[in-house]
């Protein structure tokens, strides 16, 4: 019910029949950077996820389930080398830096049927965690589909209160709740004039 109820709010940009991603340009305050992620980053984000999977941002099965754990791990890899998900999806991650260190991540991917944008995933280190750090990490994101007229996609576990909150607090609306929980929340951009 989640995904039929989203599918009927997505609008896209498309180039050549595939969902348009922006391509990330390097975002930089002083001390806060957004970078594209590379292949170097795996094991950082790799770890922040099944980290994150202890305290229910992300789903279980990763720790339950060593095949789901590995499955992840070689997603996680096609999308920094080939920009694809293992569902031939477009995909890619943005890396979060505070004073020249990894601070956090965010992967993209496109919507099912190629139609929208979705925010997949996304995690902060846990030490910076509530202090502001992934708010400015979702800004920056936000910032990069600035001007296009389109809507962003996030689904939420029902156990990640604080990502729920977090992207409620930037402009994303809560739709729909899925049968298993999964809060689909939408972020509509303006197209600028």
């Amino acid at each position: 019910m989640l995904k039929k109820q989203c599918k009927m709010l997505y609008k896209t940009v498309k180039i050549n029949g595939r969902s348009k991603h922006p391509a990330l340009t390097n975002s930089s305050n002083g001390q806060n950077m957004h970078r594209n992620a590379t292949i170097n980053d795996l094991n950082f984000i790799f770890e922040l996820i099944m980290d994150g999977v202890k305290s229910g941002y992300f789903n279980r099965k990763f720790q339950e389930l060593p095949a789901a754990a590995n499955g992840l791990h070689l997603e996680l890899a096609s999308i920094l080398t080939d920009k694809t998900r293992a569902n031939g999806l477009t995909a890619y991650g943005i890396i979060y830096e505070n004073k020249g260190k990894r601070a956090g991540f965010v992967l993209m991917s496109a919507g099912e049927e190629d139609k929208g944008n979705e925010l997949w995933m996304a995690s902060i280190k846990p030490n910076l965690r509530g202090k502001g750090f992934g708010k400015k990490m979702i800004q920056g994101v936000l910032e990069q589909f600035k001007g296009r007229n389109l809507m962003l996609f996030a689904r939420c576990a029902q156990e990640s209160k604080a990502m729920f909150n977090l992207l409620s607090k930037n402009g994303f609306k809560h739709v729909a709740t899925g049968e298993e929980g999964y809060r689909g929340m939408m972020y509509e951009l303006q197209q600028s004039h």
